[in-house]
């Protein structure tokens, strides 16, 4: 495995000493950061800081509706879903930005979905803070580039990002069935750098 072998010390033929693994070592002394939740559904945690957290279901199951409500409640300062009693999406009361990239849906659907999400966070207009593309006609080898920049330019200039969205995150690669591809986005997505 070419991710774990990139770690391993190269002094002494290989393991040089525990020591060598703490930063990726858990204890119940480490001081590990909790984060609240992001998105919890009924007493559920769903989504916190830091985790991928993946919809999904068959082809027209609804995973772009419920991708919607959190958006909705992300880019509410107050985390408020109308008609969503039992989602909950953490506050944004500093604007910190929110990004969607789709992959999927046509520029009117997205645009329609993305108007069902200002109805449901109670707001007239896109807020500054959201950014929301349709990658479909980006070449795939690009897409990867395109989120790095993006998020880049968003963390930068909002102090932050408040969450991620990627509609349609399995067509960053060419085949699901392809475990070193499905292996590489994950960890590509787990190591976004975002603050």
């Amino acid at each position: 495995d070419p991710v774990i072998q990139s770690i391993l010390p190269k002094e002494n033929n290989g393991i040089k000493n525990f020591a060598d693994f703490d930063k990726y070592r858990i204890t119940k002394e480490k001081h590990v950061e909790d984060p609240a939740a992001t998105i919890t559904i009924g007493e559920a945690r769903v989504a916190a800081p830091g985790n991928i957290t993946p919809v999904t279901a068959e082809g027209k199951g609804g995973k772009t509706a419920l991708a919607g409500v959190f958006i909705a409640g992300a880019i509410s300062k107050t985390g408020y879903v109308d008609g969503f009693k039992d989602v909950s999406v953490r506050s944004n009361p500093e604007g910190k930005a929110v990004v969607h990239l789709e992959t999927e849906q046509s520029e009117a659907d997205q645009q329609y979905n993305l108007k069902t999400a200002l109805r449901r966070a109670g707001m007239e207009s896109t807020p500054e803070y959201y950014h929301s593309y349709n990658i479909r006609t980006i070449a795939l080898k690009d897409y990867q580039q395109f989120t790095d920049a993006i998020c880049e330019l968003c963390n930068e200039t909002y102090n932050g990002i408040h969450l991620i969205v990627v509609d349609g995150a399995a067509d960053f690669i060419t085949s699901v069935n392809d475990e070193a591809e499905a292996n590489a986005i994950i960890f590509y997505f787990t190591t976004l750098d975002v603050k």
